[in-house]
């Protein structure tokens, strides 16, 4: 079972890795009259195959594939489809899923799993680097909290009060309107307004290993507590809380898609979003093969997180 997490969760990251790889409208090699192209690299004009037209060649144009297959070929990914491919069979009408589109299409003929994978691996990433600023930040305030105590402590933990009285939601609201926040700039603001759960763990923690006589005997020796704190307690307390960074990196991923959801990021009008993906599956109910693929992957991500918090009792 925990060989089996590990498994999944580095597929799923590989995936997002080569995602460009397994699906992409661009093919990833042509051979033509005897020359190869990168389309996944280069653009390419109707011009460089021989074409009248300088626009920007469509490699799913038929006439396109008829020309270059009689002198030549075209490899194409495992989804010939991203998030921005319009098809144009499915525009203006959501196609059921078939062999040709596995997840179906939305209503302005988007492919459902290409677009599902492209928001999956922004947030996967975002929801990382979120996490990442987020324990970093509460480990080094939590443990200063516990183990300088004093001032230090009861300061703290009344901005640690205050800042989990503010209600978060209506914070992004108020920063959204002022400067139209991206998945950067909303990651930023979250890392630094939300303190998260761990700093009353790692706090207490700090109090615990404190009192300990290895430590008080290091302090005896009069070893500088910041050298103390940076070479014994936090690696110490980081082994503790390890078990808790799944629940604060679930906490941030759905933030995100909620964000999506109701369109806080709303610069990036073209990057792909889970959120709005929900959406649009709530708003046109009839076409169910939208909410349901999008709600499968946040649940399967949302239990994939969750098995990394259960422990094997011997």
């Amino acid at each position: 079972m925990i060989k089996l997490r590990y498994m999944l969760i580095g597929i799923l990251f590989a995936i997002t890795l080569f995602i460009k790889l397994i699906a992409n409208s661009q093919p990833l090699l042509v051979k033509h009259l005897g020359a190869y192209y990168v389309p996944i690299l280069i653009n390419y004009s109707y011009q460089d195959f021989g074409f009248a037209s300088t626009r920007t060649i469509d490699f799913n144009d038929e006439l396109v594939v008829n020309a270059i297959s009689k002198t030549g070929f075209i490899v194409y990914s495992l989804i010939k489809y991203d998030y921005k491919s319009i098809t144009s069979e499915g525009y203006v009408k959501s196609l059921p899923p078939s062999t040709q589109h596995l997840l179906g299409t939305t209503l302005d003929g988007r492919d459902v799993f290409a677009y599902l994978l492209y928001s999956i691996a922004i947030l996967l990433w975002s929801g990382l680097f979120i996490t990442a600023l987020s324990v970093v930040k509460a480990l080094i305030l939590g443990v200063l909290q516990g183990y300088l105590g004093g001032y230090v402590d009861i300061t703290m933990q009344r901005l640690y009060e205050i800042s989990t009285s503010i209600p978060i939601i209506y914070v992004i609201f108020f920063f959204n309107n002022l400067i139209q926040l991206n998945y950067l700039a909303l990651g930023l603001l979250l890392s630094l307004l939300n303190w998260g759960f761990l700093m009353p763990y790692i706090r207490a923690i700090t109090l615990q290993k404190s009192s300990q006589l290895c430590m008080q005997n290091l302090a005896s020796m009069d070893i500088p507590k910041m050298k103390i704190m940076l070479k014994y307690l936090i690696p110490s307390v980081a082994k503790e809380i390890k078990s808790l960074i799944p629940f604060v990196y679930l906490t941030y991923f759905l933030i995100l898609i909620s964000a999506d959801f109701f369109n806080i990021n709303s610069q990036d009008y073209d990057s792909p979003k889970l959120g709005q993906l929900v959406l649009l599956g709530l708003n046109n109910q009839d076409n169910i093969w939208v909410l349901a693929s999008s709600c499968t992957a946040i649940l399967c991500i949302s239990m994939l997180c969750l098995s990394f918090t259960f422990k094997r009792q011997n």
